[in-house]
């Protein structure tokens, strides 16, 4: 069961108010000067679209975006393709590890004044036919799952609930950390692993 898209978003915290207007720049600027890892192509505007995607960098490996799901907001990246592994907790890893790499580049960025919670992140397995939203696939999935988040948290105070049972649906998960480390702190070293 390897999933072949993978999200992983963090949520920006209760205090930080964000313009979707001043991202447009940003990611553009992050095209240019390659501020992460990936090939980056353009930037679409979903700004108008409620609880929307926000503002989205299309990618051709992957996505990231700050998004609105939900009535939330965060910084979320999706891996889509050209994955270094076909080990699934190397592939979570990767994609946990370009989120949080993403969310410290926006977060060091003067003009955003943006922060992010590190107690909560929501993981997406937007690939139904490998990983379907169902009770079997958590009991497949969970202990990989846990074991991926322990390494970069640095904890195995972890809590994973489903967000949604209904098979329609992607598999989701939201997963809760006590005594989580700051952004900065995460253990993302191993963002390209071996093959």
């Amino acid at each position: 069961m390897i999933p072949h898209r993978i999200n992983a978003k963090l949520f920006v915290t209760e205090e930080t108010a964000v313009s979707l207007p001043t991202i447009v720049p940003v990611f553009h600027r992050w095209i240019q000067t390659q501020a992460v890892p990936g090939l980056l192509i353009d930037v679409a505007d979903y700004k108008h679209v409620p609880d929307g995607p926000g503002i989205l960098i299309i990618g051709h490996e992957g996505d990231y975006s700050l998004d609105q799901a939900n009535g939330r907001s965060g910084l979320l990246y999706t891996r889509k393709r050209e994955w270094p592994t076909d080990d699934f907790k190397q592939r979570l890893h990767l994609v946990i590890g370009l989120a949080v790499q993403a969310a410290q580049v926006l977060s060091a960025d003067e003009s955003l004044n943006l922060a992010f919670r590190t107690d909560e992140l929501e993981l997406t397995f937007a690939d139904r036919l490998n990983t379907p939203n169902t009770r079997e696939t958590l009991a497949a999935l969970q202990d990989d799952i846990i074991a991926v988040l322990a390494e970069v948290y640095g904890t195995d105070e972890i809590t994973l609930a489903t967000v949604s049972d209904e098979v329609k649906r992607p598999f989701t998960l939201q997963a809760t950390i006590a005594n989580a480390p700051t952004l900065a702190e995460l253990n993302i070293a191993q963002l390209e692993p071996a093959v």
